[in-house]
């Protein structure tokens, strides 16, 4: 009728009618509010006490690796450490610099001789961390050795994954790394000339010969012409094929009394060469 059109009580009943519906449907929800709340608190109990237990669990990791600046871990610790707890114990120590961490390397190294390893250690960033390492300690010719042997063990190989990891080394800086390392050694090897002292000489000899031998894996193998594959293996060449050049150079015109510096220079001047080579042909 007109005059229930018209009537706002009318109205409003049939407005709120749809409303008393969903209360009606709201109020077995409410009810069951209390029992939420009090299962919400007990399950922020249980969240609050798993956070302890893994804030607990964390420092007994970082304490096991010392990922702290504590003083670094023993020998003894590090014989036992993982690929994984290596590299990242390592990361720690060439983050807080003092003592060249050369047992971590050496670790490393001897575990990534076998494939299952290789991979974990890069996963802990242990490429990237012995650029840096490189870089944090410009005066140690051991401690360059033993990344460019670590780097050796860790990118060798053809697979994929290999091909992967030498890809990432590469973006770490690995091969400019190597390079500044080897032109460093040179230039202590030109200003000591014949006279360089026998510990010297063992040390620059480590430095080219592994420098030398990562830089063979990195560039990659001849067979492989993927994208990735040609870009490393254009990576900073002219730059390596000069310096190469030089050091041959060098060790053709000094000529050591000692039998052992004698040695050696012949050894590193046929290394180079058969590195320039073989880059050549790349």
């Amino acid at each position: 009728p007109a005059h229930e059109a018209a009537c706002a009580f009318v109205v409003c009943q049939r407005v709120i009618a749809p409303m008393r519906a969903q209360l009606s449907e709201l109020m077995p929800l409410q009810a069951q509010v209390p029992a939420l709340q009090a299962e919400n608190e007990q399950l922020r109990k249980r969240v609050a006490a798993l956070e302890a237990d893994a804030e607990s669990g964390y420092r007994q990791v970082r304490q096991r690796v010392h990922l702290d600046p504590d003083p670094p871990p023993t020998e003894a610790v590090i014989a036992e450490m993982s690929a994984t707890e290596a590299a990242v114990a390592l990361r720690a120590q060439v983050a807080n610099p003092s003592a060249a961490p050369l047992h971590l390397l050496g670790r490393l190294a001897d575990l990534c001789v076998e494939e299952v390893h290789r991979q974990a250690a890069v996963n802990a960033g242990a490429l990237e961390t012995l650029v840096v390492a490189a870089k944090a300690y410009p005066h140690s010719p051991d401690l360059h050795s033993r990344c460019f042997a670590l780097l050796r063990g860790v990118c060798y190989g053809s697979s994929p994954v290999a091909r992967d990891r030498k890809q990432r080394a590469v973006q770490a800086g690995a091969i400019d790394s190597i390079l500044a390392a080897c032109l460093a050694v040179h230039a202590e090897r030109v200003g000591a000339g014949e006279d360089a002292e026998r510990d010297l000489i063992l040390h620059h000899f480590a430095v080219f010969e592994n420098g030398f031998a990562a830089l063979r894996i990195l560039y990659g193998f001849r067979l492989n012409s993927d994208a990735e594959t040609i870009s490393r293996k254009r990576h900073n060449k002219n730059g390596v094929m000069v310096l190469l050049r030089q050091i041959v150079a060098f060790e053709d015109k000094v000529h050591p009394q000692d039998a052992y510096h004698r040695t050696c220079a012949d050894h590193v001047k046929k290394s180079a060469n058969e590195l320039i080579s073989w880059l050549a042909g790349v």
